[in-house]
């Protein structure tokens, strides 16, 4: 099923009592993917790519609509910016 929002971003996926929930891939106004992968009740939860309007991805972990767990930030040429655990957002530091 397809969603269309007010600012033209649009979400095709699954669904559980009109929620974004499962698998689904949300989309910039553009046509662009802006995040595909596993949502829950609404938000980015799961497994997940997301990609940003400079062409930089992540790949991994989410919770409650932030990066939160292990995953790999990309350049937009595809090497690796940052790899590891991620905690709301932030790259844990390695405390050793």
């Amino acid at each position: 099923m397809e969603n269309i929002y007010e600012n033209g971003e649009y979400y095709i996926g699954e669904w559980l009592n009109n929620l974004k929930h499962g698998k689904g891939t949300y989309y910039y106004k553009n046509g662009n993917i802006k995040y595909e992968g596993d949502f829950i009740k609404n938000k980015f939860e799961g497994n997940g790519k997301y990609i940003y309007e400079n062409g930089e991805y992540y790949i991994g972990q989410w919770l409650n609509d932030q990066i939160h767990g292990k995953g790999t930030y990309y350049y937009k040429n595809g090497k690796i910016k940052y790899e590891g655990v991620f905690i709301k957002n932030q790259l844990e530091e390695n405390k050793n």
